[in-house]
């Protein structure tokens, strides 16, 4: 049996506002509803990767809690959603896991299994914190080329503020152009898994649906089906984001800010018939890493006494 995932980056229009005091986020209600749906069509559980300082909004806690009673997994994508924290120092580094993943333990009730660094902004570094705290696996590896554009997109969109500088400080640089296709088991038990890609390392995930075309998109997502064994599909708000939903005020130059609300179902509805009709199972990260893992039981569930500073 082959399994696939659907991981949705929780990249929350508070964070691209810049958190803005007292803002109605309809990530959480209309985006997230939009979600939904496809997951009860298809019968499967997202794994939601949360940036915790949302959950510092009693209305965005409850939501979260929620979507972890009706079964989906919620995972740790950073308090901040700081696009260098693989470059970060370690005393920043670890302050922002540790922050997030005590605010996902008091939201939840237990501590997450998952990772995902904003920009996929990984490091040794950020891994060993990842095993002290007993994660099960990270998915902060994107080893496509792609990642250059990305992170210069990013930077465009952030393009005079101080915002900037975070999205050009980097470290494994080069892991987009050296670092293994496939999933792997650190010595210490993490499971690794990286952004599936296609041939020539094209990355997959939604988004190149709407900067290559969908007809591109789709020869690349085949082709990491037939290839990637840990194949996650990664998706974000701004995929289902239609442009009544953003601030009259405050534009956005997110690259489909202004791709009609009924393509985008389309192509995440397309997206999902294919990667069913390819044979997989889908089930959450969690469920993937004990599938693929083998030594996923000498992970912790929870982080072990005085995790934090070791």
């Amino acid at each position: 049996m082959n399994y696939a995932s659907i991981a949705l980056h929780l990249d929350s229009l508070s964070e691209a506002y810049g958190f803005p005091p007292g803002y109605d986020d309809p990530t959480f209600t209309e985006i997230a509803g939009r979600f939904f749906k496809f997951s009860d069509r298809y019968d499967f559980k997202y794994s939601i990767f949360i940036i915790t300082r949302d959950l510092e909004q009693p209305e965005r806690r409850e939501a979260v809690q929620r979507w972890q009673q009706w079964g989906h997994e919620i995972g740790n994508h950073s308090y901040s959603h700081r696009y260098d924290l693989g470059a970060a120092g370690e005393k920043a580094m670890l302050e922002e896991v540790t922050r997030s993943h005590d605010l996902l333990v008091q939201t939840c009730g237990v501590a997450p299994r998952g990772f995902v660094a904003p920009a996929w902004s990984s490091s040794a570094k950020l891994s060993r914190i990842l095993e002290n705290f007993g994660y099960r696996y990270n998915a902060s590896i994107l080893p496509s080329w792609i990642r250059y554009a990305a992170m210069a997109k990013t930077a465009q969109n952030f393009w005079g503020t101080r915002r900037v500088l975070y999205c050009v400080n980097q470290r494994d640089v080069f892991k987009p152009l050296m670092g293994s296709r496939q999933a792997y088991t650190t010595k210490r038990g993490l499971f690794e898994i990286p952004v599936p890609t296609g041939n020539f390392r094209l990355a997959c995930w939604h988004t190149v649906a709407f900067v290559f075309g969908w007809a591109a998109h789709e020869r690349i997502l085949r082709q990491a089906l037939d290839t990637v064994e840990a194949f996650h599909y990664v998706v974000h708000p701004a995929d289902l984001l239609s442009p009544e939903l953003l601030k009259k005020d405050q534009p956005l130059n997110l690259a489909r800010v202004d791709v009609p609300l009924a393509t985008k179902m389309k192509y995440l509805e397309q997206s999902l018939e294919i990667i069913v009709k390819s044979g997989r199972k889908l089930v959450t990260m969690e469920q993937l890493t004990s599938l693929l893992n083998p030594r996923v039981a000498l992970s912790p569930a929870t982080p072990q006494p005085h995790a934090h500073s070791r």
